[in-house]
């Protein structure tokens, strides 16, 4: 499948999933906090979006119906695109709080590329400029759905930091990144259904 910016655009979505739970095992053992507009439902509110392409006819944060078709938010009507040009550069950020105890930050997202050779165009994201993560987006990496990852900020537990996602891709062959709901998780003391808890 074929995505350009020019025609139809491209997302990276992270969502949330709650545990299911059964009479005398915990109901939660894990939660999630939320980051700012990390669902992208209140538009371009929180974010700076940064592209060497118009951002006005170009957004990196779009609402569904400017998304390709067969690609759908994970959640709500917003998500975020990066890529979908051939020399594309564009990135949005935010600066967050990392909670001190659950520094982990998990994001949904969808790769498709026509990139025949990994290497050339990359999605990275960084801490106050400091790579934590990056994926090669070419033919082998392209995931055709949402899937999530998570990257733990440890360094950064109990400060405030600047996260950035860019996509950067070169002069041949099309990538592109969907993006929408990024969480922090968060451990909670398991409660059992067994009626002992008070």
């Amino acid at each position: 499948m074929k995505y350009a910016r020019y025609t139809i655009a491209t997302l990276i979505v992270l969502c949330v999933s709650a545990p299911g739970a059964t009479r005398g095992e915990p109901l939660a053992s894990s939660g999630t906090s939320p980051i700012p507009n990390g669902d992208f439902e209140s538009g371009n509110s929180v974010w700076t979006s940064v592209s060497n392409h118009d951002l006005l006819l170009y957004p990196l944060i779009v609402q569904a119906e400017e998304l390709p078709s067969g690609v759908t938010p994970q959640s709500g009507s917003w998500a975020a695109w990066l890529g979908g040009f051939e020399s594309d550069t564009s990135s949005i950020e935010q600066s967050v709080m990392v909670p001190a105890d659950t520094p982990k930050l998990t994001a949904w997202y969808w790769i498709e590329s026509e990139e025949t050779v990994c290497s050339f165009d990359r999605l990275s994201v960084t801490v106050n400029s400091v790579p934590i993560d990056n994926r090669d987006l070419c033919g082998s990496t392209s995931t055709g759905g949402w899937v999530p990852r998570t990257v733990d900020l440890s360094p950064w537990a109990g400060l405030t930091a600047t996260l950035r996602l860019q996509v950067t891709t070169d002069s041949t062959l099309n990538s592109n990144v969907f993006i929408d709901t990024l969480y922090f998780e968060i451990e909670l003391d398991p409660v059992f259904d067994d009626g002992f808890e008070g």
